[in-house]
């Protein structure tokens, strides 16, 4: 969970903010012996949301079934794969651009790392802060730790 949860926790607590509580569940299931937790599943409980994050690395072709999934009251988003990403949504009536009903959308090309380092260099040349507060990376990390069992 920490090695590839993280990934999956970051966007969560940044979209939905502290959790209420944090419930995982943390196995271990290889055959190898390396004490490694590597089936795992982590509720993450917000006052009006449910987060869920899975992950396993007993899956065949994980990268491509990785997904950042949102279910709402008008519809559903699900990105996936996640690199290089493609994003459905389902959406019960018409929202800001999008139609009602199912449908692709399109992404710019995803270059992976590059917006980060042109933000922090711009944060270092004191042309605008950084993109996250520290209290939003605190918010995370505590999360990151409590699904980890660490905390």
């Amino acid at each position: 969970m920490f090695e590839l949860g993280c990934h999956l926790i970051d966007p969560l607590i940044r979209l939905l903010g502290q959790p209420v509580d944090v419930k995982p569940t943390l196995r271990r299931h290889a055959s190898v012996e390396d004490g490694l937790k590597d089936n795992n599943t982590v509720v993450f409980e917000f006052p009006s949301a449910l987060g869920v994050i899975t992950n396993s690395t007993h899956q065949p072709n994980a990268f491509a079934q990785r997904s950042f999934e949102v279910f709402g009251t008008n519809g559903s988003t699900i990105l996936k794969p996640i690199e290089p990403p493609t994003l459905q949504i389902d959406l019960a009536r018409a929202a800001g651009p999008y139609k009602a009903g199912a449908q692709t959308i399109s992404l710019p090309v995803y270059e992976r790392y590059v917006g980060d380092f042109a933000g922090l260099a711009a944060a270092i040349r004191g042309e605008k802060p950084l993109s996250v507060t520290l209290d939003e990376e605190l918010r995370v990390h505590e999360a990151l730790l409590r699904a980890c069992e660490m905390s």
